[in-house]
């Protein structure tokens, strides 16, 4: 299952640095994430299923920690919020894959961007950039 996890989070590791904002970047990041996970079949009960986060799993969290890190949060804090931002993720996709045949697909589009949104707009109230 580690082995299947890391499979799915590695293109996400590759991605090259980039010069927009913090909360652009969390987006861009989250949105690839689901991707990601969309395109295994339970890519969501993978990733949550695994033993730890391993080396992979790490360099898949820095990539939000970093970014939160330079719009001004404590360390702490840029890692709390990157977990509650993976979180979601995780939560929405999971239930996505349960419920495929339910929405149609621009409907949980919109969904995951809502939910998303609210989630930065939190998290740039708690920010110095």
């Amino acid at each position: 299952m580690d082995a299947i996890a890391a499979r799915i989070l590695e293109p996400l590791t590759l991605t090259e640095p980039s010069t927009d904002a913090w909360d652009v970047r969390l987006f861009r990041f989250a949105r690839a994430y689901r991707r990601a996970l969309l395109s295994h079949t339970d890519g969501a009960r993978v990733i949550t299923a695994i033993s730890g986060p391993g080396p992979m799993g790490h360099a898949f969290m820095a990539i939000p920690v970093k970014a939160l890190r330079e719009a001004g949060l404590p360390a702490t804090d840029a890692a709390a919020a990157a977990d509650v931002l993976t979180s979601y993720v995780n939560g929405f996709t999971i239930e996505e894959q349960n419920r495929k045949l339910g929405q149609p697909e621009q409907d949980r589009d919109r969904g995951f961007e809502f939910g998303l949104t609210l989630l930065l707009d939190g998290l740039r109230s708690r920010t110095t950039a």
